[in-house]
């Protein structure tokens, strides 16, 4: 999303928009609805939001700022 770079799935975050539209951190990846993978990386979740590659991604306007404060918090814990 961010950075445009191809990597396998166990090296990114998978944020998804479920079939009700919430969207969140998919620690899992594996919940039903549409997936949008970005690096757990500073600089690559920098661009997605200034890019807001997310809210084109999922069709939406919206996006919850706690879906980045999640993201940033798995990447301070990793």
């Amino acid at each position: 999303m961010g950075c445009g770079t191809r990597a396998h799935r166990t090296a990114l975050v998978r944020i998804v928009r479920s079939p009700d539209g919430a969207i969140h951190l998919d620690r899992t990846a594996t919940l039903p609805g549409r997936g949008a993978w970005i690096h757990p990386d500073r600089g690559c979740v920098q661009r997605a939001r200034a890019r807001r590659a997310l809210a084109r991604a999922f069709r939406t306007g919206n996006l919850p700022e706690s879906v980045w404060d999640d993201v940033e918090e798995l990447i301070t814990t990793q």
